[in-house]
């Protein structure tokens, strides 16, 4: 005959293991958490302040507004979002123009759909090419990055869109290709600090012979406002 201890040791257990879970589930980050919340004031407020104007290659680059795509809009559901066409202030007839593209989502899992090889096949164009390059300094942060090629035609004529491209995973750093978004999404406590991505595209005003010109916008771009990739990779929690 068991003895009454070994009777009730197992329904202690159980009510032990489900305590435990539940004390579990009560710590787990929320989205209202408030190193949550302040952790996205503080990345919508560095987005924002992007500067509007950018040295590059020796002149000024002047930047206007240039609205994002509203279907993109409702995919990300971001918190902040910046776009902007910088112009280079020349007197040539043909200015070099450079569009950067910020998109700080507060959940990872709604960045894993929104990249270039996705987004440009959408609106008509064909991926050439994809090189992933070795990272380049910005303040003291290196940011891998992937540079795209795109080509559509149009009236006969191809239409050649370069791309740059990287994401940054708070608590993580900078990543060059999705694979990083998709493993913070995975992480329950992670992806309510969500991701943001990093967008520069030139198109034939800077030809295929100028890629080094081309690194050199994208570089002078993102050292304009080097303290933002710093900003969003501090998620309050990782030491």
């Amino acid at each position: 005959m068991k003895g009454f201890g070994s009777i009730v040791a197992s329904p202690i257990l159980c009510l032990c293991l489900l305590g435990g879970i539940a004390l579990q589930q009560r710590t787990r980050l929320k989205p209202d958490d408030a190193v949550v919340q302040n952790y996205h004031a503080r990345a919508k407020a560095a987005v924002n302040a992007m500067p509007w104007r950018v040295e590059a290659l020796g002149s000024t680059w002047t930047a206007v507004e240039h609205k994002p795509e509203t279907a993109a809009v409702r995919l990300l559901r971001p918190n902040e979002i910046l776009s902007r066409r910088y112009v280079q202030n020349t007197t040539s007839t043909r200015p070099m123009v450079a569009e950067l593209l910020i998109v700080q989502c507060r959940d990872s899992r709604d960045m894993t759909g929104h990249y270039p090889p996705i987004c440009y096949r959408n609106i008509g164009y064909e991926l050439v090419s994809r090189e992933q390059h070795a990272p380049i300094m910005v303040g003291h942060e290196p940011v891998p990055f992937t540079e795209y090629q795109f080509e559509k035609y149009t009236h006969g004529r191809a239409e050649k869109l370069y791309g740059y491209n990287f994401f940054v995973v708070p608590g993580r750093g900078t990543v060059d290709d999705i694979k990083g978004v998709h493993e913070a999404a995975e992480d329950y406590e992670r992806r309510f600090f969500g991701a943001a991505q990093f967008q520069v595209l030139m198109q034939d005003a800077l030809a295929p012979g100028q890629a080094q010109v081309r690194e050199e916008v994208f570089a002078s771009l993102l050292r304009s406002h080097a303290e933002l990739i710093a900003t969003l990779k501090t998620d309050g929690m990782t030491p």
